[in-house]
């Protein structure tokens, strides 16, 4: 007896040791399932697995037609398990009580049949049902004993199988999401993004074509509201290095000591306040792109870290005396005229040559007014679902006043512009009533040398009406008379120019 008890301890090692070594659920469930059936040389074996919404089944030598009926009686028994919380053993299934009921029994001559919980922290996830029609083969209590502890193992072998299976899940959700999100990061600043087709920005598309493939320092140059970080993610998300991190840092945001720490990181008690660790901006764009706004505003201490940064590709955090090396793209922007700042001395001549090895110079809205109707169709379509989905068109005389306009601001301020007017207007088409109160009053003071003649005369016309009718009370026979033309020439001119009362 006790070499028996030996050989089961030894068997349910040799069990733990194989079922642990399984992570996929399917296979877990199957091989348990070949284990206890030969292990108890059960004729039949049937395991119910309840998962979260779902139930997964197991047999072993049942067929579809008997599997319907062994089923009913595992499940009958799993009531039992469930709501005495124990197992079962029955030894003549013929006469027995709880069994000779079911006429399955009869039917497929059952002698012997035993049933154990699957169970994980006390909580019943399934049973493992076995059975035998053989009088050879009739299950004991050192069956049931090694049974219960199969089963335990089991358990426990499941609840790591699930989560492997969850955390598997969990990553492939997690990495999907990861290229879903780049995917819409590359997208979204792709050219397209930048909008203009005149011979300005043409030159534009073919300098950045110019340094995808390759990690030299680039400068872009251009004022307020050209649109260089634009261009700048532009560059890294359809370059060589767009796997990789994107860092942006306005230069003239922070004070020096600020900007340093920022952009190299500190260590431990180098200062007053620095309680840990920290990275720079250069370490964590380390195989990207580090994005240096408004570089003219750098102090020279900064400049001269700056430039033994490019120079060596290393640095080191504020109180370290150690060096690091990285490998960063620098893209750096500038409104200002940089060979002016160096010739009078507020810039390094060595960084700027350091900076500048390829420069993209952007134009001002002023000189490609080409683009306007392109960048404003953009915006309506870009901003027009959110703010006023009525709004469809723009009228050609507010789109010649927006053209004529000098946009000091850039193409941001015209951005800025197309949201208020989405705001403010009341039909479908935008008008120069629409547009805000320093467009309209830059438009009646410049409007007569600004506006091409066809409009200028439909300009006088449009207003002529408009005040004839104020002073008719709005009556379209009075303002006619006014007017000294016909009424159904007023009528197809307040008709074309969309005249109502307000």
């Amino acid at each position: 007896m006790k070499q028996k008890v030996i050989e089961r301890l030894i068997t349910l090692y040799e069990v733990s040791h194989t079922i642990n070594q399984i992570q996929e659920l399917d296979k877990l469930l199957n091989t348990i399932m070949d284990l206890v059936v030969g292990l108890l040389q059960a004729e039949r074996g049937l395991l119910i697995f309840n998962k979260k919404d779902s139930e997964i089944i197991v047999a072993r030598n049942i067929t579809k037609k008997a599997l319907k009926d062994i089923h009913k009686i595992s499940y009958q028994t799993i009531s039992k398990v469930k709501e005495k919380r124990t197992s079962l053993l029955v030894t003549d299934a013929q006469t027995d009580p709880q069994t000779k009921k079911y006429t399955s029994i009869i039917k497929y001559g059952i002698k012997s049949l035993i049933c154990v919980p699957l169970q994980i922290k006390g909580k019943i996830i399934g049973t493992i049902y076995l059975d035998s029609r053989l009088k050879t083969k009739i299950f004991s209590k050192d069956d049931l004993k090694f049974l219960i502890n199969f089963a335990n193992l089991a358990a426990v072998a499941i609840e790591n199988a699930m989560l492997y299976e969850s955390l598997k899940k969990a990553n492939l959700e997690l990495k999907e999401e990861v290229i879903h999100l780049h995917q819409e990061l590359k997208e979204k600043h792709q050219f397209k993004e930048i909008i203009g087709t005149s011979p300005l920005m043409q030159k534009v598309y073919q300098a950045i074509e110019q340094v995808l493939n390759n990690s030299v320092p680039v400068l872009i140059e251009g004022e307020t509201g050209t649109g260089k970080e634009l261009v700048a993610r532009a560059i890294h998300y359809n370059g060589i290095r767009q796997d990789q991190n994107f860092v942006t840092i306005s230069c003239a945001a922070l004070p020096e000591n600020l900007l340093e720490s920022e952009l190299f990181g500190y260590k431990k008690g180098a200062f007053t306040g620095a309680s840990e660790d920290k990275k720079g901006l250069f370490e964590i764009a380390h195989k990207g792109t580090l994005f240096l706004d408004d570089v003219s505003e750098l102090s020279p201490g900064i400049q001269a870290k700056l430039l033994r940064v490019i120079q060596f590709g290393e640095f080191r955090r504020i109180g370290e005396t150690k060096n690091r090396k990285i490998d960063v793209r620098i893209i750096s922007s500038t409104n200002k005229d940089l060979k002016k700042e160096v010739e009078a001395k507020r810039f390094r001549e060595d960084l700027y040559y350091r900076l500048k090895v390829m420069t993209i110079k952007l134009p001002p809205l002023r000189n490609r007014k080409e683009d306007i109707p392109l960048l404003v169709h953009h915006f309506v379509k870009k901003y027009g679902p959110s703010l006023n989905p009525k709004v469809t068109q723009i009228n050609k005389e507010a789109m010649q006043v927006l053209k004529s306009y000098p946009w000091p601001g850039g193409v941001r301020e015209l951005e800025n512009i197309i949201q208020q007017i989405l705001i403010v207007t009341q039909n479908t088409t935008i008008e120069v009533r629409n547009l805000p109160e320093e467009l309209q009053n830059w438009y009646q003071n410049h409007k007569t040398k600004e506006l091409p003649f066809d409009i200028a005369v439909e300009q006088f016309e449009k207003e002529r009406i408009i005040k004839a009718l104020e002073e008719s009370n709005w009556n379209q026979s009075e303002a006619a008379r006014k007017l000294k033309i016909p009424i159904p020439k007023i009528q197809r001119k307040i008709k074309k120019y969309k005249i109502s009362k307000p």
